[in-house]
């Protein structure tokens, strides 16, 4: 008689738990970190050391990408294809 409780239990536990991952998952991506060229020119945001930030003479961040929006970059067409 135990198990046919615990198992609705169980159940709706493991549903609320899932659904709280995929909040947790829809939040970290907007704090994703990416990096930037930090010069003046620089316009794209990389999600890692690709060929687009081989030209960098600055210095190379480590930033999340909202505030690299905020600084007016753009994805990187190489990293970021569609």
């Amino acid at each position: 008689m135990k198990t046919k409780f615990f198992l609705p239990l169980f159940l709706s536990l493991s549903i609320a738990a899932t659904a709280f991952s995929f909040g947790r998952t829809e939040n970290q991506s907007k704090e994703t970190t990416v990096l930037i060229c930090n010069s003046q020119n620089a316009y794209a945001y990389h999600s890692h050391k690709c060929s687009g930030l081989q030209r960098c003479k600055s210095e190379i961040l480590n930033i999340k990408v909202s505030e690299a929006k905020k600084r007016g970059k753009s994805a990187c067409k190489i990293c970021y294809k569609h």
